[in-house]
């Protein structure tokens, strides 16, 4: 499991030095202070823990706000609305191999592509394509790896047996592309929400 990096504890000191600090300019009677004092450090404790237990699970503040209901993603019948970013881009909220995350839905990427954490996660292995396969992105070439998704799901819409790339140098999730997309009935974007509609069930 990961411990947290000698860089985060410094980082997370240095916040709880500023209302330490704060107790010291108010001049506080020294049973009073030692209270607070000890009373911030139990909060710091608290969501270091917090933190340091989400990183080992895998757990996201995406997918916290999406457990907790604060993601407006909706679905209305079978179909799934999505809202716009801030970023002008699309996030999904999808399911594969039981494990939820939000991936960014490009129409301009012809197969969907996670992370190998993420396909760790899923429990899919991209070692069966021993020398991967060279694609063109935004960034360059790199080398990923052919699997398949048995089951890839967003709200009610699932896609089986779904080709995708795997890479491990991704720095998010991954990416929902066009072969996803194809197998719907229809997507569209009217305003600033996306569409998808599926295949009549």
């Amino acid at each position: 499991m990961n411990q947290p990096q000698t860089a985060d504890i410094f980082y997370y000191l240095l916040i709880l030095l500023l209302p330490l600090s704060a107790l010291i300019a108010r001049r506080l009677p020294l049973g009073q202070a030692v209270r607070m004092t000890l009373g911030w450090i139990g909060i710091f404790a608290v969501l270091l823990f917090v933190i340091t237990a989400g990183k080992r699970l895998g757990v996201t503040p995406k997918m916290l706000a999406e457990n907790l209901g604060l993601s407006d993603q909706s679905v209305t019948g079978h179909s799934v609305s999505i809202p716009k970013a801030p970023d002008g881009h699309f996030y999904a909220t999808v399911t594969i191999g039981g494990v939820s995350r939000r991936l960014l839905v490009d129409s301009g990427a012809t197969v969907t592509m996670i992370s190998l954490p993420l396909a760790k996660a899923a429990g899919i292995d991209p070692g069966a394509d021993p020398f991967g396969t060279i694609i063109q992105t935004a960034n360059g070439p790199i080398i990923a790896r052919r699997a398949v998704a048995e089951k890839l799901a967003i709200g009610p819409i699932e896609a089986r047996n779904l080709d995708i790339l795997v890479d491990e140098h991704f720095d998010d999730d991954g990416v929902v592309g066009m072969n996803f997309l194809s197998s719907l009935k229809s997507w569209r974007v009217e305003g600033d929400r996306m569409i998808l509609e599926p295949n009549d069930q």
